[in-house]
């Protein structure tokens, strides 16, 4: 890959002067991290509320686990019906074995007696999540630290 088109996608921009502002390696890992393993949390809407959280009390940068959480959009929307299959396999739960166009039209019609109907599989979605969550976000961690440990003193990168 071309590295003078590497350094001016914007997402490297981004995590460049992010770097520079003195943020550890540590703390950009571990905003990366927490903000695609909170992205790709099972129900769609509280990321932006739990990243606050997770900023708040882990003192990252709030914009950059924003930016991170929204940019893993794509991964939610891929990852939310494995989660619920896995949820539902946990818990031997049946209520998730109806045809997707069934619980979509569902959601389409009533959005929230669908989602009281399908309280159960939200809450066993969840616990999937909280189970591979760590390993995914130690994973995460320990990737992106390796690769910012081995890029940030490169001047072809910075």
């Amino acid at each position: 890959m071309n590295l003078s088109i590497l350094r001016k996608t914007k997402f490297v921009r981004f995590f460049i002067n992010f770097i520079k502002q003195g943020a550890t390696p540590e703390k950009i890992a571990l905003t990366v991290a927490l903000g695609v393993i909170i992205g790709a949390f099972p129900v769609i809407g509280p990321t932006t509320i739990l990243c606050t959280l997770a900023a708040l009390i882990l003192r990252v940068n709030m914009a950059a686990i924003q930016f991170v959480n929204y940019t893993t959009y794509p991964i939610q929307i891929i990852t939310i019906l494995p989660f619920y299959k896995f949820g539902a396999y946990l818990f031997g739960d049946k209520t998730f074995n109806i045809p997707l166009e069934e619980f979509t039209g569902m959601f389409r019609q009533d959005i929230w007696g669908s989602l009281i109907f399908f309280g159960n599989a939200i809450f066993h979605a969840v616990v999937a999540w909280c189970l591979v969550a760590p390993i995914a976000g130690g994973l995460i961690y320990f990737s992106v630290l390796y690769l910012i440990k081995k890029f940030s003193g490169k001047k072809q990168i910075i």
